[in-house]
């Protein structure tokens, strides 16, 4: 990891460098993200819910996303694709070697050996922004859900 708000993942034979989103771009994604996948983020706080981890709460993410994928039409997941991989936020090192560059289209269309690994990205990419907000979050949201019970239990 070379920076607080970057994360490095080697898929196939390129290295991909991810930047978290900024606070209101990620709500924004989030949002659109939530639309097209809540089924699967329902399943994935419940899953959460009883996560200890990081690890964890991931692995439940990852398969989320994988089961939402299927039910997806190609123009959803086109468009999902271009929003979560916005040349701003993702860089590539092709094989491993030399600079990092802008994932633009044309590189994508370069780096990729199959959809699979496009995949493997996206899945990385929304790991990296929001498993966070699955882990803490849920434990906040309880904690807040709690201390609202117990209020209405005391007055």
């Amino acid at each position: 990891m070379a920076q607080a708000n970057r994360e490095t993942v080697e898929i196939g034979d390129n290295i991909f460098t991810i930047k978290r989103f900024e606070p209101l771009k990620s709500l924004e994604v989030l949002g659109d993200l939530q639309k097209h996948l809540l089924g699967p983020m329902a399943s994935v706080l419940s899953q959460v819910r009883g996560a200890s981890d990081v690890d964890t709460a991931t692995q439940a993410f990852t398969a989320a996303v994988t089961q939402a994928s299927g039910s997806l039409d190609g123009k959803t997941l086109t468009s999902l694709a271009r929003m979560l991989l916005n040349p701003e936020y993702v860089f590539v090192q092709a094989d491993g070697a030399g600079d990092a560059v802008k994932l633009t289209e044309g590189v994508q269309n370069r780096v990729f050996a199959d959809v699979g690994e496009m995949v493997e990205l996206l899945v990385q990419i929304v790991v990296v922004n929001y498993a966070k907000v699955f882990t803490a979050g849920v434990s906040r949201i309880g904690l807040a859900l709690k201390d609202r019970t117990a209020m209405s239990l005391a007055n």
